[in-house]
Order: C-alpha cells, then sequence, then structure tokens
C-alpha cells in the first residue's frame, strides 16, 4: 500500500495549493477501494491536544480526513497543504485506533529544512502522547520524500 500511495502522491503535479486537498485525498480514497478497503471521509474522532502557546491540554473533536479499513488493518491519514504537519493532525492520527498512521503535506522545494522540522514535530507530539505503537508514515510531496517515521 505504501508504495502504491508514493506514486499516486509523487506524480501529482500542483501549480497551487488551492484546491488540493479535497481533490487528493479522493484519488487517495479510489486507491485504498481498489486494494479492497473500507473508507471514510471526514471520520469523527475526539483526541486530546497540547497548545501551543500554554502547554495546556485540551479535549477536541474533529476529523480525520480519510480512515480505511480492511480485516484488521486500520488506516487514518491526514494531509496538510502547507510546509509542516498540523499538531493537531499529528495528535489526531496518534490518538486514533489505526494501526498505520499517514501524515501526508505539499511541502516547499524552497525549505529543505522542513524534512527535520516535521520528524521534530511528529517526536514532540509522540513524546507528549506516549504512543509508539503505530506505525508512522510522513510524506512530503514536493519533496519525493516518504519515511517511516517509527
Amino acid at each position: 500500500m505504501i508504495e502504491e500511495l508514493k506514486e499516486l502522491l509523487f506524480s501529482q503535479n500542483f501549480e497551487t495549493r488551492k484546491n488540493v486537498h479535497f481533490p487528493l485525498i479522493d484519488k487517495i480514497e479510489v486507491q485504498l477501494k481498489n486494494k479492497g478497503y473500507l473508507t471514510k471521509k471526514e471520520n469523527p474522532i475526539s483526541f486530546i491536544t497540547k497548545r501551543v502557546i500554554d502547554s495546556k491540554e485540551i479535549a477536541r473533536n474533529g476529523y480525520s480526513d480519510l480512515y480505511g479499513i480492511k480485516n484488521e488493518t486500520r488506516i487514518a491519514i491526514e494531509f496538510d497543504s502547507g510546509s509542516h504537519l498540523k499538531f493537531k493532525s499529528i495528535e489526531k492520527l496518534l490518538q486514533s485506533n489505526a494501526s498505520i498512521c499517514i501524515g501526508i503535506i505539499l511541502g516547499n522545494k524552497r525549505n529543505l529544512e522542513i524534512i527535520n522540522e516535521n520528524m521534530g514535530r511528529i517526536s514532540s507530539r509522540l513524546e507528549f502522547l506516549n504512543s509508539n505503537k503505530k506505525e508512522f508514515w510522513l510524506f512530503i510531496i514536493s519533496e519525493k520524500f516518504a519515511k517511516k517515521v517509527f
């Protein structure tokens, strides 16, 4: 599944960040369905977030961009169109009941530090949530970068 996702994501050519989110999620959903997954877009999730400004922990409700189930495998996907995977996206992935978490960002070719910055963001939330029992992948489309973080 990961190799097919790499091929799909890295074949995209985005001229603008405008109106990218839903068409990309739709393409990923088709790919998951073709692999036999039952899918749900905007899957509801309750999660704990830690505010950056004051480190206060807050319970929130939100939605995972895409969720897929096939047999015992559960996949949660979050896509952010900027250069960083949002903290709340990381928190939703780590607190989902998915065994495979996938964070995707468009990135920015002018900023080669985004790989390290995003890895640091994921690690900081991993420590906060004390969760390392999941397979977590980071995809940065502009860099054609995919890495299993843990």
